[in-house]
């Protein structure tokens, strides 16, 4: 019995990983991000024009299979140890999900690289991850089976916490991460020369070689 549970739950979890890499697709494709994305590659200059654009690499594939794996099985755990079920968690998913994802993901480009990347790029993104969150949050809690509460066991429930605690516990989250992102984006990434030439420009040089 326990091995066919395990069995089971693997082949959820798996189905749910397959459930992102569609939606994750689907919100492209919807969004209008690979249009955007292959307008700006058409209106590069090539110097090389005789070449034709190279195929999809395999590392890239590879990448993203690692990607909706990882993904798929973290908010499969998250699903399957919630305590909330149907609309509720369809809603705890998504607003975790496309704020995790998309939103705290996409504040350096709003901040930083709104006149680097091609117009409607940023747009493009932000629609995209609220199409695929959209897509794939209901359909990963009706395929893990937590569309309903468990009808074998009838827990006390919870009390739902105060306002208070809540944006108390935002505020937190947001310090702590706007924090460690700086922190980690400075002593890091901002090591990086390649970085420092993307983020300032062709021209940009560090102050002491001008």
């Amino acid at each position: 019995m326990a091995t066919r549970t395990i069995l089971r739950t693997g082949l959820r979890i798996l189905a749910v990983c397959l459930l992102f890499a569609v939606c994750f697709t689907v919100g492209g494709v919807l969004s209008g991000l690979d249009k955007v994305a292959q307008q700006s590659i058409a209106s590069q200059p090539d110097p090389l024009a005789n070449q034709q654009v190279p195929p999809i690499p395999d590392n890239f594939l590879r990448s993203f299979l690692i990607f909706t794996l990882c993904v798929g099985s973290i908010l499969s755990y998250l699903i399957l140890r919630a305590r909330w079920h149907g609309w509720m968690l369809v809603a705890a998913i998504f607003v975790s999900m496309y704020g995790i994802s998309t939103v705290a993901s996409q504040v350096d480009s709003v901040a930083f690289l709104s006149k680097k990347l091609p117009h409607g790029m940023i747009r493009a993104i932000f629609v995209q991850g609220a199409i695929a969150a959209a897509l794939f949050a209901p359909l990963a809690v009706l395929a893990l089976g937590k569309w309903r509460a468990a009808s074998i066991r009838a827990p006390t429930p919870a009390v739902p916490p105060k306002l208070a605690s809540i944006l108390l516990r935002l505020a937190i989250l947001v310090a702590a991460f706007v924090f460690l992102y700086m922190f980690f984006g400075y002593y890091v990434a901002w090591r990086n020369p390649e970085l420092q030439h993307f983020y300032g420009g062709r021209n940009w040089q560090p102050s002491g070689r001008r």
